[in-house]
């Protein structure tokens, strides 16, 4: 006889990035529950506390790469620089095949990033999240509520199936201790605890 009350995933092929509008964090002044949330006139994330109104500023950070020949002997030099803070009309870099040092002009773009599923801070003002709990040696950790939601229909459920074949869902990302059965009592209590965190 088949179990009806087998659960189903049913929240959708959702990506980390369809939670990234908002961020609920700690306010790194009061320690009190804050966001950083998208500005959706100037794309640009904002940093707002409602208990103790003090700001931050955002972490501005940019991708620099160098796509230039040596001055000194032809060889191209091609680098790139993930996340740097501040921009300048030039960078000081070593060949590698004349080990010559030259001035280069660099090309900046805005820093974006990467897709990450281990974590304790938002990527903007570099705020501790606010849902984030330990579990042995990882961290459980959403970004705001909804993500939360979203975390405990997927460890609830018995029966996961996959939703999409053009992409690969934020719920295949999952570290291995959030997908294993045996820790499903264990997590849905931890979330709940985090649920009522205000």
């Amino acid at each position: 006889m088949k179990d009806e009350t087998i659960t189903r995933f049913t929240g959708g092929p959702r990506t980390i990035y369809s939670f990234t509008d908002t961020f609920v964090v700690e306010c790194p002044h009061c320690r009190h529950r804050a966001e950083v949330t998208k500005n959706s006139a100037s794309g640009q994330y904002e940093f707002h506390c409602s208990t103790c109104h003090r700001g931050l500023a955002q972490r501005g950070l940019y991708k620099v790469s160098v796509n230039r020949y040596c001055p000194d002997c032809g060889y191209r030099v091609e680098v790139t620089l993930p996340a740097v803070k501040q921009k300048t009309s030039f960078v000081l870099l070593k060949c590698p095949a004349c080990r010559l040092s030259n001035r280069f002009t660099p090309i900046y773009e805005d820093y974006v990033p990467p897709q990450v599923q281990d974590g304790e801070t938002e990527p903007y003002f570099g705020s501790k999240l606010w849902l984030q709990d330990s579990f042995g040696a990882a961290i459980l950790w959403a970004y705001t509520y909804e993500h939360l939601q979203h975390l405990k229909e997927y460890i609830q459920a018995k029966l996961r199936q996959r939703q999409t074949t053009t992409f690969s869902p934020m719920v295949e990302r999952l570290p291995p201790f959030i997908k294993s059965a045996k820790n499903r009592k264990a997590l849905l209590a931890s979330i709940e605890k985090l649920t009522l965190k205000k």
